[in-house]
């Protein structure tokens, strides 16, 4: 296992005490910036208003006898509100340089402190999972060494109570192989075996029962595999084995044997040498000698060879076998020697982790100062920088209206004059309509009169 896949990259906060003041900080934070923006979006809008009135207080400047009354009257007031939307800009420009800049200095100061206790909190956790990683190798190193030490140097040291053939799953690729298993319940030994025919010397590994726990079935969904049971150590630093048999009633077999054999503390002796094998660092190993078996092959050497090379073969058999002694022996010091490797940088590692625990608990003190003084300043100055500014936007909105009402008022005036003179125009019209008309109807009774005077005259002539 690698330590980065120990180390946790990003950061969660777990402090009960500083996790719930950093909520609030953030929130303070999206306030500040929030408070911000929307006034200098109102502080432009307020700018380009007084640059509006500005224009339309012209109108008055460059009036002349072509620009109505009502154009005049309009732009007389123009020039205050002008004067008007220019404080309030000064004043939303003010707050935003002032103190919102002000209070996000103190977040940044806050920001950086915090930065500094995540990074000592992040450097406290990579040395606790460091520390982990090492008590793991540690303890894997003496049992290593521990396991070595149970393959017996003869088969009369070891005393078989349940035998067979099982699978075990390779923590390694996640293939399961299958071996030869023996079980030691008097000296809580499992030994496993290439092969039925190896003898118990030739064991490729051993596992020491005293390390473990528990042993129970396993589920077919969850192992892939059918009659699967496994065996659960003591410490979780320890890898866990899984073993699988042909049948149900074969792996609750062992399953009851495992259990008993880690349950059964009868024996003083065995119990005795496993607690004193636990309290070592690295128990020295046992030396290793070839079984009688083993020795039978001299003997067919020295049979099958002739006189001559009788001495050579011997003397190649026992170098072969000093050569395995001192593999053994050389691995059982590497172990030796990691082991106390580890638990000296362990112990290096824990007095680094101490004063990362110190260092952590003070720059955590540091922080929540930090964060105390920002959110007395946040209460105390935002409080009345926004009660300064909505007092001006009363008094902007409060004259505006005056300057408005006023020119309302001209305006409708205006108005008034207009609509009069108009009725004083259509009136003087209608007296001359009515005149001519008068003088219309004169002239066409006249006319009339006339018309008939002539008739009778005709008439008359006509007579005559």
């Amino acid at each position: 296992e690698r330590l980065s896949s120990l180390i946790m990259d990003s950061y969660i906060e777990t402090d009960e005490e500083i996790g719930p003041r950093v909520t609030a900080f953030a929130a303070f934070e999206r306030h500040l910036a929030c408070i911000g923006q929307e006034l200098l979006r109102m502080r432009d809008a307020t700018s380009a208003m007084h640059g509006a009135h500005m224009a339309l207080s012209q109108l008055n400047t460059n009036a002349d006898d072509l620009s109505t009354a009502g154009v005049r009257a309009f732009s007389e007031r123009q020039e205050g509100l002008a004067r008007l939307s220019h404080q309030l800009a000064a004043q939303y420009d003010r707050f935003v340089s002032g103190s919102v800049k002000q209070l996000q200095g103190l977040a940044l100061v806050v920001t950086n402190k915090y930065n500094a206790y995540c990074n000592k909190t992040v450097e406290f956790r990579r040395r606790k999972a460091q520390l982990q990683l090492m008590m793991r190798q540690k303890e894997r190193s003496d049992l290593r060494t521990l396991e070595r030490t149970l393959i017996p140097t003869s088969p009369s040291e070891f005393t078989t109570s349940l035998e067979g053939p099982l699978a075990r799953l390779s923590s390694t690729t996640r293939l399961w192989w299958d071996c030869y298993v023996r079980l030691d319940a008097k000296r809580k030994v499992l030994l496993f075996t290439s092969r039925e025919t190896d003898p118990p010397t030739n064991a490729t590994k051993a596992v020491a029962l005293s390390k473990y726990v528990l042993s129970h079935e396993l589920q077919e969904s969850y192992a892939k595999r059918a009659s699967a049971f496994e065996i659960v150590p003591l410490q979780a630093e320890l890898p866990i084995i899984i073993l699988a048999a042909d049948g149900t009633m074969a792996s609750r077999k062992w399953v009851c044997a495992i259990q008993q054999a880690i349950d059964d503390d009868a024996d003083d002796e065995v119990s005795a040498a496993a607690s004193g094998a636990r309290a070592s660092l690295s128990p020295l190993p046992m030396p290793r000698v070839a079984a009688p078996e083993e020795s039978s092959l001299s003997g067919v050497t020295a049979v099958a060879l002739p006189s001559s090379l009788k001495p050579i073969a011997v003397k190649i058999e026992q170098g072969l076998n000093d050569l395995v002694d001192f593999s053994y022996t050389k691995i059982d010091e590497l172990d030796r020697k990691f082991s106390g490797t580890l638990a000296e940088q362990a112990a290096k590692v824990e007095a680094l982790i101490a004063q990362l625990a110190r260092d952590r608990a003070l720059l955590g003190q540091v922080v929540i100062d930090a964060l105390d003084k920002f959110e007395v300043e946040m209460r105390n100055t935002l409080t009345a920088q926004l009660l300064e500014m909505s007092e001006a936007q009363a008094e902007y909105h409060r004259t505006s209206a005056t300057q408005l009402t006023l020119v309302c008022s001209n305006l409708r005036a205006l108005r008034k004059q207009g609509q009069q003179g108009q009725q004083q125009l259509e009136g003087g019209g209608d007296a001359v309509n009515h005149q001519g008309d008068q003088q219309q109807s004169i002239i066409n009774h006249q006319s009339g009169e006339a018309l008939s005077v002539g008739k009778a005259d005709g008439t008359n002539d006509i007579i005559e």
